[in-house]
């Protein structure tokens, strides 16, 4: 009679082997999802937003070969590529969204509608709502816009705590912001433009835009991956207002209008 363990080496195999067959697929696994090793294959806004991803597996050779060749087409595509009618038409009807501020685009307004009598407040320049328009312009190239509207806004930030429950607690983004010409120093006869922050009042129910000041982090991180302009998110002026966004928002209560 065959001894009852004599069959225990080979289960023992099988087991080691099935756990080595599930730790190679896994591994595989995990090769697909980090790109192979390679950022350049991960999609475009995850390496924008999130550049410190790491693979959990390093990549060969002929992997990272794949994914550099993978990064150029798409480029060289784009340049050879002509654009068709529906892109031409809305680039136009974006550029006539245009707003400038001393001669300076600083944004888009929220919607443009010529036929529109009643604008309500969508001929503001809203927080939220330009980060698509501002990401086709720095895939596009055209930086300035989104610059000068990161500078722009983080001046209308509100940096006083206040105590009352009518003005802007401190940190707080305005939802959205428009261009008024008015009288300089009360000389009818000369003018300047001023940007007027909006922190809710036209919003629905008197909303206080607590998520304005995270969309502007986002594109400000956005617009210095693209760039490489560091300079920008290192200046003094906007580590305080990132501090600020982030002090406000990890807060145990928000600070409303």
């Amino acid at each position: 009679m065959r001894p009852r363990h004599s069959r225990a080496p080979a289960r023992g195999e099988r087991r080691r082997r099935r756990r080595g067959g599930e730790a190679e697929a896994d591994a595989a696994r995990r090769r697909r999802r980090g790109g192979g090793g390679v950022s350049g294959s991960l999609p475009f806004f995850d390496r924008v937003l999130f550049p410190d991803t790491s693979p959990l597996a390093p990549a060969t050779e002929e992997e990272a070969a794949t994914a550099a060749a993978a990064d150029e087409e798409p480029a060289s595509a784009t340049e050879a590529r002509e654009e068709t009618e529906t892109e031409r038409e809305a680039w136009r009807l974006l550029r006539r969204a245009v707003v400038s501020y001393c001669g300076e685009p600083v944004g888009t307004v929220a919607a443009e509608d010529p036929e529109c009598t009643e604008t309500l407040n969508y001929d503001q320049v809203f927080i939220r709502d330009f980060v698509p328009s501002a990401l086709a312009f720095l895939m596009r190239g055209e930086t300035e816009i989104v610059h000068n509207f990161l500078l722009h806004t983080l001046q209308l930030q509100s940096w006083e705590k206040t105590v009352d429950c009518y003005s802007p607690g401190q940190g707080l983004m305005p939802a959205s912001f428009k261009i008024r010409t008015v009288p300089l120093d009360d000389n009818k006869e000369a003018f300047e433009e001023v940007l007027d922050p909006d922190f809710g009042e036209s919003a629905i129910g008197r909303v206080a835009p607590v998520d304005s000041g995270l969309w502007w982090i986002i594109l400000l991180r956005a617009y210095c991956k693209i760039t490489g302009d560091y300079a920008l998110q290192e200046r003094v002026d906007v580590q305080t207002g990132i501090k600020l966004v982030l002090s406000l928002c990890l807060s145990d209560g928000f600070d409303l209008l």
